[in-house]
């Protein structure tokens, strides 16, 4: 009897553990992203500690192509988060002081408000910001704004790169960063970053490796744990981070019984302004009640790309929009508080005052020309002699995007790589420098390197400069610039189909090799799903004679996103590797 009975206990004991192994095995793994844009001391970690038979792990950035649209292509792979990870300096962008990556505030901004990004900015349920400020709040501490620029530098920034972080930090411009990011992650229930200056990666390590250890059941059953946990402190690692600044806060829309609620885009003014379901003249009334209110310097570089891509000559305004745009730019109130801006003393304040110039040019309360000038004074730009390798740098340390006064600069400075530079980093939306910068890259052998370089950050629009490259893609009788030319326009991702055609009939026909793999490799950044532009890449893909035009073609068509049936087969193809 007695053994009957341990037999009957063993074998329910070893059916609910074959149960239990079961379900473990059968259930889906989760996902952890990972943003590296400096150290990858934390996100190794991560990879390290957590166990790879429960998580999958997928960096996010293209180490590659630091310069192209890994986040959006990233979004169009419908990449799901369950926890996102993002490592690098931080002062209104995550930078590097190795890397070339950079993500700004403004572009996760406005990637959190597109449906194809939220598996990415909306399911995650922990986010981890490993940067100094990047939960910063705006209260008053005992330094100041050149005492914290001081202490950055000493601790490895450069002086633009110090300046540009103190600026966002003490300004009374805008909301904070605490608040943008719970904006920007608005589901996630827990958010994690430093109000102040964080510890270098290295410095986090051990930290970072004591809160993983003490976690790993937290992690093994993280959909339960996670929601069990909610908004509450994450008292594991407050406890392993507590000689840091770590801060937690949640997702606006992040209450316990809301947790995953989809968040109205049109509730932050970025995702209002960038919704195609507002109209101009919508979008036109509401920054100018923002103005008013003394609200909209907060999302001013938002506004300047509305204004930007607008062109808000009057022109092209219907007569609604017309009496806006000037109510704006006659309003003594608002002048008064751009005014006021532009008087925030010393160049930590840059940042902000370009800005306002800026807004100020895209409304008309300064002429362009005026706009240039005190533009260009600030950045102590000076075009009647070269630029120096210390303008180069300052100018290059901040986001910034601003016009130039075509008129102003000398034809002798578009011989010169520091001015390239510039442009590089300045990116000016008007016509008529995209088309200088051109005639050089297409003329002059000593910068087409650096011109191509400016035109690839830039990304000119203009037909007539697309159109011209387009020709020196085709027919330019220097194979060098005939490269750099197939590279500018795939960074510019074009879609007009034409141009799509110019280069497959290169692709096909060239007799070039290098010219026909940099044509295949160039569909690697040019996402499209146009059934005869992917025919061709197949095509290229089976048929090109070059193995080296082949590989290139198949691995464009491995990043395309098309679920033609036939696309879809070619691409099996590949992944076979049969060459």
């Amino acid at each position: 009897m007695h053994g009957f009975a341990f037999r009957s206990i063993f074998l329910s004991l070893v059916l609910v553990a074959s149960a239990e192994a079961t379900t473990l095995q059968q259930s889906p793994k989760k996902t952890a992203c990972t943003i590296t844009i400096n150290s990858s001391d934390e996100s190794d970690l991560f990879r390290a500690k957590l166990s790879d038979h429960q998580w999958n792990f997928i960096e996010l950035t293209d180490p590659a192509d630091p310069h192209g649209n890994w986040f959006q292509r990233a979004c169009e792979k419908k990449i799901e988060c369950d926890i996102l990870i993002i490592s690098g300096h931080f002062g209104g962008s995550f930078f590097g002081t190795e890397s070339e990556v950079r993500l700004s505030m403004e572009a996760l901004e406005s990637r959190s408000c597109l449906p194809s990004c939220a598996g990415i900015t909306k399911r995650p349920k922990e986010v981890f910001l490993f940067g100094c400020n990047t939960l910063a709040s705006k209260e008053k501490d005992s330094r100041s704004p050149e005492v914290y620029q001081r202490t950055l530098i000493r601790d490895g920034f450069t002086p633009a790169q110090a300046s540009q972080v103190a600026a966002f930090r003490y300004s009374a411009l805008g909301d904070s960063f605490r608040e943008r990011m719970t904006q920007v992650f608005s589901n996630s229930p827990r958010i994690y970053g430093f109000s102040a200056m964080a510890p270098s990666g290295k410095t986090a390590a051990p930290f970072l490796e004591k809160y993983l250890k003490s976690s790993e059941r937290f992690y093994a059953n993280f959909e339960s744990a996670s929601y069990q946990l909610g908004t509450q402190q994450n008292n594991a690692l407050k406890t392993a981070f507590k000689y840091s600044t770590l801060v937690q806060s949640a997702g606006v829309y992040a209450e316990k019984a809301k947790l995953f609620r989809k968040s109205p885009a049109s509730e932050t003014p970025f995702c209002y302004l960038g919704s195609e379901t507002n109209s101009r003249l919508a979008k036109l009334k509401f920054i100018q009640k923002s103005l008013k209110a003394g609200k909209a310097f907060g999302f001013i570089a938002h506004i300047n790309d509305f204004v930007s891509n607008q062109e808000l000559n009057l022109t092209g305004l219907n007569p609604e929009e017309i009496r806006i745009v000037l109510e704006i730019a006659q309003d003594p109130g608002i002048r008064r508080d751009f005014e006021r801006y532009l008087k925030l003393p010393g160049e930590v304040y840059l940042p902000v005052r370009i800005g306002v110039l800026n807004l100020m040019k895209g409304f008309g309360v300064l002429t362009e020309a005026e706009a240039a000038i005190q533009i260009t004074q600030a950045l102590n730009l000076d075009f009647s002699k070269p630029i120096s390798r210390k303008t180069i740098d300052k100018v290059c340390a901040y986001e910034l995007r601003t016009d130039l006064d075509v008129m102003k600069i000398p034809e002798v400075r578009f011989t010169e790589y520091g001015t390239f530079e510039v442009m590089r980093c300045l990116r000016p939306r008007n016509r008529e420098i995209h088309e200088r910068i051109l005639d050089a890259f297409l003329k002059n052998p000593h910068v087409t390197f650096i011109a191509s370089s400016a035109l690839s950050s830039i990304r000119p629009t203009s037909p007539s400069v697309l159109n011209r490259l387009a020709d020196a893609a085709d027919s330019a009788t220097d194979s060098e610039v005939r490269r750099y030319a197939i590279d500018v326009l795939s960074e510019i991702q074009i879609t007009d189909l034409t141009l799509l055609r110019r280069l497959i009939k290169i692709l096909k026909y060239d007799k070039d090799i290098m010219i026909r793999q940099n044509v295949a490799y160039a569909f690697r950044l040019i996402m499209t799903e146009n059934i005869e532009v992917l025919r061709a890449i197949v095509e290229s893909m089976l048929h090109d004679p070059e193995w080296s035009v082949r590989s290139a073609a198949g691995e464009a068509l491995e990043i395309q996103n098309s679920h033609d049936p036939e696309i879809e087969k070619y691409r099996y193809v590949w992944e076979g590797r049969v060459p």
